[in-house]
């Protein structure tokens, strides 16, 4: 029989989340570990704070940031019912300094606005709502925001760039952009 997950009493204790697949691998490739200085970029409702804080024990820290407060609710709602407490969450503007932040992270990861080519199965229209302008609009952000995880990341840190795009403009060559 189906059931809502969030009826279920174990949920409301926080035994067990609903998290997508590539967020769990993504944090997991993350590698953060206890006592770590982490910074989410573009955290939305936290599904990769909530996994990277149980690989963490809940020791360190983890600054969620997003520029939707909403999202970051969301990930409050999560983080709360799964007893994480190493989770500070934080509301930024679209054009937010990373300078107080400054070569403190051990991980930065970013997970970046992009086209969504890599979810088009799932939402067959959305391909056709991409246009040029938008595409160039996406690679801009990517940019800006590895450029903002570049000042974050301390000395021998590591910074994860995440999309869920499929295309090599917002991939591998924002990558070797970002290197150059």
């Amino acid at each position: 029989k189906r059931t809502r997950f969030d009826d279920l009493q174990d949920w409301k204790k926080g035994l067990f989340d609903i998290q997508d697949e590539g967020a769990q691998l993504a944090s997991l490739l993350c590698d953060a570990r206890p006592g770590m200085q982490v910074a989410d970029i573009c955290a939305g409702a936290g599904g990769k704070s909530l996994m990277m804080a149980a690989m963490m024990q809940n020791k360190g820290r983890i600054l969620a940031l997003d520029t939707v407060a909403e999202r970051l609710e969301r990930g409050g709602e999560r983080l709360r019912r799964a007893g994480v407490h190493n989770v500070e969450r934080k509301l930024v503007t679209e054009k937010w300094s990373s300078r107080p932040w400054r070569r403190k992270f051990d991980r930065v990861v970013v997970d970046a606005p992009c086209s969504g080519s890599g979810i088009w199965r799932r939402k067959v229209d959305a391909r056709w709502q991409l246009t040029p302008e938008r595409l160039a609009l996406y690679q801009e952000k990517q940019s800006i925001l590895l450029e903002k995880a570049r000042a974050m990341v301390a000395p021998g840190g590591r910074i994860i760039y995440i999309t869920c795009s499929l295309l090599a403009s917002e991939g591998i060559e924002q990558i070797e952009k970002y290197l150059d």
